[in-house]
């Protein structure tokens, strides 16, 4: 009777069996290597180094217990990987070098950064110095003192980093312009929070703090003598219903956070 067809002699049990003996035949470990036979361990040679050592008979139906030692075990492994046996290699190009002349190979690694043009660092070096040619004649020289100080006297922060090539940089950076441009702020939320975050409002910020000299206009309180009080620009006019006189430094006047938070804002104003 057979189990899996349910009382019908099938042939499916003697298959099943013969299965059986052939993975129980794959788990074995050769003759040769398998030195002597105990009822607890078995002493066997080493894949790699073809010593003598001892292991459990379950470790070697496991398929497991084939090296000495780790070590030997990864060296076996990497014997078997090197060069056209790994599975990822892609062979090397031929190529001729362009100062000797000679046929060099290379693998398509090393061009992920540089192009290979040369055969070595020497022919490298030539070939740089055909490139360069106006520069190639200052090579192992040095400047003098007083073109150094000329040069250090030419350039200068304040010279080449100017608020006009500042603001040259700004408009040409400015919306649509700018790589990482998106579409632009879709609600007002957004665009208060832009607006509050450009160089219009920075500037408006720092000329109301330096005409009121950085002291609150109610309660007369200022940084110094070991305290610390967090200053904030005030608009007289809300920002919401008076949009021409938001960056006005008459509409602005300087409060500390406590007086600033007495003043009526947003949803309190058109109450």
């Amino acid at each position: 009777m057979c189990a899996f067809c349910i009382g019908k002699d099938c042939g499916v049990r003697e298959n099943y069996q013969e299965s059986e003996e052939a993975v129980r035949e794959v788990r074995t470990w050769p003759d040769d290597f398998v030195v002597s036979k105990n009822k607890s361990r078995i002493l066997i040679k080493c894949r790699n180094c073809l010593n003598e050592f001892e292991i459990y008979q379950s470790r070697l139906n496991q398929k497991r217990g084939q090296f000495c030692s780790k070590a030997c075990s990864l060296n076996f492994h990497s014997k078997r990987i090197i060069g056209q046996n790994n599975p990822n290699y892609k062979g090397k190009i031929k190529a001729r070098c362009e100062i000797c002349n000679m046929i060099f190979y290379y693998y398509p690694s090393e061009t992920k950064f540089i192009n290979r043009r040369t055969c070595s660092n020497r022919c490298r070096h030539k070939l740089q110095a055909k490139i360069l040619k106006g520069n190639a004649f200052f090579k192992g020289k040095k400047h003098s003192v007083e073109s150094r100080k000329k040069m250090s006297k030419s350039w200068s922060y304040e010279k080449s980093i100017t608020p006009k090539r500042n603001e040259k940089i700004s408009i040409a950076l400015k919306g649509k312009n700018n790589p990482r441009w998106k579409g632009g702020p879709k609600t007002a939320k957004a665009m208060r929070d832009r607006l509050r975050k450009s160089r219009e409002y920075k500037n408006w910020r720092k000329a109301v703090f330096e005409r009121d000299n950085y002291t609150c206009q109610k309660c007369y309180s200022r940084n110094g003598n070991g305290k610390y009080i967090y200053l904030e620009a005030h608009h007289i006019k809300s920002w919401a219903e008076y949009p021409k006189l938001r960056f006005d430094i008459s509409n602005g006047t300087t409060l500390c956070k406590q007086c600033h938070d007495l003043e009526p804002k947003g949803h309190e104003i058109h109450v």
